[in-house]
């Protein structure tokens, strides 16, 4: 079998703000773990999701 797990920042539930002296409400859409050549995305919203793959059994 093949499992994939990160390890990272568990308290992190939502994204950072952008600028948060500006506006702390105004948030990043998603983080990486490495900004320079990132190999693991994390998005916030359900709707900035989409399957890789969709089964269909019958």
């Amino acid at each position: 079998s093949y499992w994939r797990i990160t390890v990272g920042n568990s308290s992190m539930l939502a994204p950072p703000p952008k600028n948060p002296q500006a506006d702390p409400n105004v948030t990043f859409d998603a983080t990486v773990n490495k900004a320079g050549n990132p190999s693991v995305f994390v998005v916030y919203r359900d709707t900035q999701n989409y399957p890789a793959y969709l089964i269909n059994y019958k």
